[in-house]
């Protein structure tokens, strides 16, 4: 059984969607996979529960599904909380600014998201909530940094999407 292979395929799957229902249905597989955890580590699987958690969060919020955003970000902290992975720690703060973010919450998402800058998603996310919040000068450093990610990841290409063709302000 190739647990790893779907733990790594569902979260994707769930980025890619634009569907609330196909979000949730493969973050629910991708955990389900987790479960087994035939060929995976338990640290590895920490961190998978961790991003798939931070998805579910995060996607449920933006589609204001305020009750499955707040039950996958208590999950989430359980875990960074049993765990002691500081990867899974920074997942939950991204989680956490995440959620704040997608409420338009954007003072209270900053401290989160600054814990998880070093993702493109949520540092994308940071920019934006800097310009909500008025502090242009700390949005246009962080700006130029996220523009210089260009990792051939996921995130960095959903990053992309959150800031569209945004350029430095002066």
């Amino acid at each position: 059984h190739f647990v790893h292979g779907e733990v790594m395929a569902y979260p994707r799957l769930s980025m890619y969607s634009h569907a609330a229902v196909s979000v949730t249905d493969y973050s629910h597989k991708a955990l389900d996979a987790l479960g087994v955890k035939a060929d995976i580590t338990a640290t590895d699987a920490d961190h998978q529960r961790a991003l798939v958690l931070r998805t579910m969060a995060i996607h449920s919020a933006m589609t204001g599904d305020s009750a499955n955003a707040q039950r996958a970000l208590d999950e989430l902290h359980k875990l960074a909380e049993d765990s002691k992975s500081e990867f899974v720690e920074i997942c939950s703060q991204g989680a956490e600014g995440g959620v704040l973010w997608a409420q338009k919450k954007y003072a209270d998402a900053i401290p989160h998201l600054e814990e998880d800058q070093r993702n493109p998603l949520s540092a994308a996310r940071l920019v934006q909530a800097y310009r909500q919040t008025g502090n242009n000068d700390q949005a246009n450093k962080l700006l130029q940094m996220v523009s210089n990610f260009h990792e051939p990841t996921m995130d960095d290409l959903l990053a992309r999407r959150v800031l569209g063709t945004q350029a430095p302000r002066k």
